[in-house]
Order: structure tokens, then C-alpha cells, then sequence
């Protein structure tokens, strides 16, 4: 009896964080699969464009992370955190979620992209 009660209880944990990770991702991400946030770990992508205003868009562009910059997302962080990136000049970057959706996004295909080695 017990063991059926905890079976029961960590599926449902399992249900509860699969909403709270769907929910941090606002829904977006996985109906726009075009932008950083649902971009894999490992996956080469292109900045297309960047859905801010045009002051935000100037600072990320003063730090690297502009329109034609080439990308590499290299962890996600659990539970909705947000996203290590590299930009092809080396630097890296840990985007919140809601950065990262902003952030639209073409994949590059991997001969042509070599990203911060």
C-alpha cells in the first residue's frame, strides 16, 4: 500500500515539474522552436533578430550577442534557469529565459560553424 502511494506521489511530482519547466518556458519556446530558448544543448545556431527594444538591443550587440553572431547554447540550467551560451569570439553568457526567447534564431550547419574552440 505504501509503495503504491509513493509511486503515485513521484509521478505526480514528475507531472509537477514538467508544468513548471513548461511554464518557465511560457509556452514559446515550443511553438516558436526558432528562438535561442528551445535551441538544444550542443546545437550551432545564428542570431536572426532580436524581439527588444532598440536600447537592449544595442547593449547586447556592445557585448557580443548581436544579429549574425554565430551561437553555441552549452548547458541549460534546471528547472527553468537560464541558458550558458558562447558567441564565436570566445565570450560566454548565461541568458535568462526570457532573454533567450527573445533572441530568434536560424541553425547553422556544422562545417560552417566553429564556435569559440
Amino acid at each position: 500500500m505504501v509503495g503504491n502511494v509513493l509511486s503515485v506521489f513521484r509521478a505526480e511530482l514528475g507531472v509537477a515539474r514538467a508544468k513548471a519547466v513548461a511554464g518557465a518556458l511560457g509556452g514559446t519556446a515550443a511553438s516558436r522552436p526558432d528562438v535561442l530558448a528551445a535551441t538544444s544543448v550542443g546545437a550551432a545556431v545564428r542570431i536572426v533578430d532580436i524581439d527588444l527594444d532598440a536600447e537592449l538591443v544595442a547593449w547586447l550587440s556592445a557585448v557580443g550577442i548581436g544579429r549574425g553572431e554565430r551561437v553555441v547554447v552549452l548547458r541549460r540550467a534546471a528547472f527553468g534557469g537560464p541558458l550558458h551560451i558562447r558567441i564565436a569570439s570566445g565570450g560566454e553568457f548565461a541568458l535568462n529565459l526570457a532573454l533567450a526567447r527573445s533572441i530568434r534564431i536560424a541553425l547553422v550547419p556544422a562545417k560552417s560553424c566553429r564556435v569559440g574552440a
